[in-house]
């Protein structure tokens, strides 16, 4: 399992952009998505205090006995990717190497430009590749939302969740009125995600 696959490493926050650990457990969330395995070295807290407290989520996993595989999460009446447009494929901006900004200079000063060939995504459409994105879909994956249960869960987390995980079971259990988070375990760990608002 790649641990670091659910974390921003982009993300400011110490607790967003690596793992982290507390207590017996190692964490790595990005803020609508949380896992938990059993301890992991090299993922000790620096500062305690930057930390939230994420022992104290409801970790009530090993008291539910129905389990069901997760949702398909099918792709139909999502909107098309914005960086491939659609065309499921992608490169990397020939004007600013996928940086996303562009520097020019003159003699007195350096400048730093957002880059108007890709508007800041670092990519551009069309090319050979699968677009990093969406993953090839052609679709905007953070958009999509499938339901499970009473409640709506972001289809770009369903499928890194199953992408990333084996053995994956997911919980109906929590009131929706209440948002409360879908509970999954898989090979090693267990997890929680936050549920999509109303459309």
């Amino acid at each position: 399992m790649n641990i670091m696959a659910f974390c921003n490493p982009n993300d400011k926050r110490p607790h967003v952009n690596r793992p982290f650990t507390q207590g017996d457990y190692t964490y790595a969330l990005d803020g609508a998505l949380i896992v938990r395995v059993p301890k992991m070295n090299g993922f000790d807290m620096e500062d305690e205090k930057k930390f939230p407290a994420v022992d104290t989520l409801p970790w009530d996993h090993d008291t539910l006995t129905v389990w069901e595989d997760p949702p398909s999460g099918a792709l139909s009446g999502i909107p098309k990717c914005g960086i491939c447009d659609g065309t499921k494929k992608a490169s990397t901006c020939p004007e600013c190497d996928g940086e996303g900004v562009v520097e020019f200079d003159n003699v007195h000063h350096t400048y730093e430009c957002e880059c108007e060939t890709c508007y800041g995504d670092g990519y551009a459409k069309g090319g050979i590749k699968d677009c990093p994105e969406c993953e090839g879909t052609g679709k905007d994956l953070k958009k999509g939302r499938v339901k499970f249960g009473d409640r709506y869960f972001s289809v770009y987390y369903i499928r890194k969740i199953k992408k990333e995980l084996t053995g994956i079971k997911m919980s109906r259990h929590g009131d929706p009125n209440d948002h409360a988070p879908l509970l999954f375990i898989f090979d090693g760990g267990c997890g929680m995600l936050m549920p999509m608002g109303e459309q």
